[in-house]
Order: C-alpha cells, then sequence, then structure tokens
C-alpha cells in the first residue's frame, strides 16, 4: 500500500493527537502521546526529561503542566507544541 493510500487514515488517527490551543497553534499532551502510542505515560515523561536538546528548545516546546488523575490528586503532563 502506498503511502498516499494511507492518509486519510493517518488523518482520522493524528485528530486524537493533535489538538489546537487559544491561539490555534497545534499542540498535543504526554498524556495524549502515551494513550495513542499505547505506552505509560511515566515512561513518556522520563522520555521527555532525557531528551539530549538545548534549554531553550525544551522551555519552547515542552511545557511542564499538570491533570488531575481519576482520584482527582495532581499529576504532572507536558504540553508540547511545534518547533517554530
Amino acid at each position: 500500500m502506498k503511502i498516499n493510500e494511507r492518509l486519510p487514515e493517518l488523518d482520522d488517527y493524528l485528530k486524537g493527537l493533535i489538538i489546537l490551543d487559544n491561539k490555534n497553534n497545534m499542540t498535543t499532551t504526554s498524556l495524549l502521546i502515551a494513550d495513542k502510542f499505547n505506552k505509560d505515560h511515566k515512561d513518556v515523561l522520563k522520555a521527555i526529561r532525557n531528551l539530549e536538546c538545548s534549554e531553550e528548545f525544551a522551555q519552547r516546546n515542552f511545557a511542564l503542566s499538570h491533570y488531575l488523575d481519576k482520584n482527582t490528586q495532581e499529576r504532572p503532563m507536558y504540553k508540547i507544541t511545534k518547533d517554530i
């Protein structure tokens, strides 16, 4: 199967991974990445923290945030943006 034939399928898949922020910028979160790629969120967090990139790049593209888990406890997550 050619990649062009899979584009609609990929578009549907990415719709659950990409979200628009309040400025219409494409973003995602470490939670969405973990879910879409069937990974443990703790492993995604670790991979982000261990990225070998400049501090400037990390600050621009990986914003530490939080979410409430099922027990309403605050947990870390990253909001991730496209490098501009």
